[in-house]
């Protein structure tokens, strides 16, 4: 199984489309590049873990700020809303890391196994466990850590039986958190939750209207809350506001079309959101580092 470079698609409601690995091995191991495209917000029914920093790397968990440094690893629970933030353009080259998005069922197999009862079902029950940060100078964490990437690096060369291996060094990463994270589990309040949900719902209506004339009464209208609750919201989980998320999508929407279509720049500009070409171009290359031109022109060669 080869190593894919990173790309995370998410569909209206921002639950990723991408499909990690096969239906008989559902592992998706991946050499990401913050240089060549961004992580934006979404989540997945899978887990996932991201390691081999090699610079300081800050990924966003619903509503926390999490920066990882080399060394330091993450693990991020099913269903959890995360991106990573953009570099500024001078540290994008060194904006690399590891990552594996893998399905509970390839450590427990059916839900009667004790794999189930005691590695995947409490952690997929347990909704205060969002994320843990793993650090090499915390012997259980640095356990878990050579796990993870012992399992990337067999991904990686497909060893002989890897599959095996791989499942065997998961099992034993997932055992070290759950017999340890109660203890640093990063947990939501009640009314944190609620805001989840709200988001998760806002989200879809912007997927799904992003190149409209939004405004935050509209976002705000789309779950019956008031713009106020609505800035709230998204101040509280995802440490941005509304207009800027919605800025940030079109811009990643205008990449993605710029690398796919033969579209004009100006063409792009209206097709996601954007009236003033001129502004465009300016909030494009404050956001990628390139004019659309220079990206589509970097994105062929």
């Amino acid at each position: 199984m080869a190593i894919s470079q990173g790309n995370s698609m998410a569909g209206q409601d921002q639950h990723e489309l991408v499909k990690h690995g096969t239906l008989f091995f559902p592992i998706g191991c991946y050499a990401d590049d913050m240089s060549k495209s961004a992580v934006p917000w979404h989540w997945h029914e899978e887990f996932e873990y991201a390691l081999d920093f090699e610079s300081e790397t800050v990924f966003l968990v619903e509503n926390m700020r999490v920066p990882l440094q080399s060394g330091d690893g993450i693990f991020i629970n099913s269903g959890v809303l995360h991106s990573v933030e953009r570099p500024p353009r001078k540290k994008r080259k060194e904006a690399r890391f590891h990552s594996a998005v893998f399905h509970s069922r390839l450590v427990s197999g059916n839900r009667d196994s004790v794999f189930w009862e005691k590695l995947v079902k409490p952690l997929l029950t347990d909704s205060a466990f969002r994320y843990v940060v793993l650090h090499r100078d915390i012997p259980w964490q640095r356990e878990a850590l050579d796990c993870f990437q012992a399992a990337w690096r067999a991904v990686e060369m497909e060893q002989e039986d890897y599959e095996n291996f791989v499942r065997y060094q998961l099992t034993a990463a997932l055992g070290l958190i759950s017999r340890n994270c109660p203890v640093i589990a990063q947990s939501l309040s009640q009314q944190e939750l609620v805001y989840e949900q709200r988001i998760r719902a806002m989200l879809e209506y912007i997927n799904q209207n992003f190149n409209d004339e939004l405004t935050v009464e509209k976002i705000a209208a789309s779950v019956n809350i008031s713009p106020s609750a609505c800035l709230r919201c998204f101040h509280q989980l995802m440490d941005t506001t509304p207009m800027q998320y919605v800025k940030n999508l079109r811009l990643e929407k205008a990449a993605q079309m710029l690398k796919n279509t033969r579209k004009t720049a100006k063409e792009t500009a209206l097709d996601c959101g954007f009236n003033d070409v001129s502004y465009f171009t300016k909030a494009f290359r404050e956001r990628m580092g390139l004019t659309p031109q220079e990206f589509r022109k970097q994105a062929v060669e």
